[in-house]
């Protein structure tokens, strides 16, 4: 699947909300998808969305993202293989690593992810990980 970009059209500030922030997430589960891009929306970011590594960075330069939330564990290119990509061409970018599986957490951080959430995690987990990585 190629990638899509939900820009919110509310602006409802919400407690953890950072005004016009961009945040791309990159994971192979749709599910997990609509559920973060309708989250995010709601709290007023801009969202893009990508089903892999290689559709990220097909976009990533014209979505310019302040955040990116990164599936570790993907087809094709998974999360190590982006991060290490990625960490060279967007330092300053935070990405924020996730997956089911704690195991790549070590690997995550060693490769320049910002932060790490093991899934399932709660929206109230994430809304206070992206904030203290926006500020």
């Amino acid at each position: 699947m190629g990638a899509w970009l939900r820009t919110a059209n509310t602006s409802n500030p919400g407690v953890f909300m950072t005004e016009n922030a961009r945040i791309m997430v990159i994971d192979d589960d749709q599910a997990i998808c609509e559920f973060l891009n309708d989250a995010l929306t709601d709290e007023g970011f801009s969202v893009a969305i990508t089903y892999s590594g290689l559709a990220a960075l097909a976009i990533i330069d014209e979505f310019n993202p302040n955040l990116i939330l990164l599936d570790m564990l993907m087809p094709k290119m998974d999360g190590q293989q982006f991060l290490e990509i990625s960490r060279a061409r967007y330092p300053s970018i935070p990405i924020i690593g996730c997956s089911a599986s704690r195991s790549v957490e070590k690997r995550a951080r060693l490769l320049g992810a910002a932060d790490f959430l093991e899934k399932p995690f709660n929206l109230e987990t994430l809304f206070i990980c992206i904030n203290h990585h926006l500020q």
